[in-house]
């Protein structure tokens, strides 16, 4: 239990010194205005998109691991996608690795087999 506190506590103070370094120099006027006569219409159409294209990628994967007869979960193989896609911020390409990395925890995936399944999707991408 606190182990996982201590997680959670790194994480927002690691977020929160980088929105610190993005904002710092912000007129937050500004930025209040932007945000207020931003167009809802696209922001939400565009969040729409990114999360059908994410999913589908999800599926993609997890089609690729039923035919390597293990049982993922769309959702877990969703947020696998997820994290990978926060990780390639941080380092490129390493969200690959992580995407791996958190199947193999939530689901007991072999992370050799999903590194593998990563090359295949790269090759027909």
């Amino acid at each position: 239990m606190l182990k996982k506190v201590i997680q959670y506590l790194v994480i927002l103070l690691v977020g929160g010194g980088f929105m610190y370094y993005v904002f710092k120099d912000q007129n937050w006027a500004e930025l209040w205005q932007k945000i207020v006569t931003a167009n809802l219409w696209w922001l939400s159409v565009g969040l729409l998109v990114s999360i059908i294209s994410h999913w589908l990628r999800a599926y993609r994967a997890v089609l690729m691991y039923d035919a390597m007869n293990y049982k993922i979960k769309t959702s877990n193989s969703f947020y696998a996608v997820l994290i990978g896609y926060m990780m390639n911020y941080f380092i490129p390409r390493a969200g690959e690795v992580a995407r791996c990395a958190s199947l193999s925890k939530s689901d007991n995936f072999p992370v050799e087999k999903s590194l593998g399944s990563v090359v295949i999707e790269r090759i027909f991408d």
